[in-house]
């Protein structure tokens, strides 16, 4: 998930440029979404400890199972940081050189309803 990953390092960045008030909101809701598998989108975003802390371990699930819990849960993050307010933009470069996973994810992302005020964009 090379891309996804260097993508939300960026976001917890600059989460972490907000004002306090909007930094302790946005954490907030965060942790409301993801309550206690919040490990899983610091295993995908190292940078996202920062901003949400230490996160206890995951439960150890077979291969499939440990992506589908990463994809919905990567869903319900996006849904906290992209809103009608704060919509969220995401650029991947190099598309050509994207891995299998990135792929994946990006493609749940774009086919998703549920999901909106998110702009994709792919170069190569």
């Amino acid at each position: 998930y090379t891309a996804i990953t260097q993508a939300l390092n960026r976001l917890a960045q600059l989460i972490l440029s907000e004002t306090e008030s909007r930094f302790e909101k946005i954490k907030k809701e965060i942790m409301g979404a993801l309550g206690d598998v919040a490990q899983v989108m610091i295993d995908l975003s190292p940078d996202l400890e920062a901003v949400i802390g230490k996160q206890r371990p995951l439960e150890n699930l077979p291969p499939k199972e440990t992506q589908n819990r990463m994809m919905i849960y990567f869903k319900r993050f996006l849904k906290v940081i992209a809103s009608e307010d704060h919509p969220l933009v995401i650029f991947i470069d190099d598309l050509q050189w994207i891995d299998s996973g990135s792929l994946k994810l990006l493609e749940y992302i774009q086919t998703d309803t549920e999901l909106s005020h998110i702009l994709l964009i792919g170069a190569y």
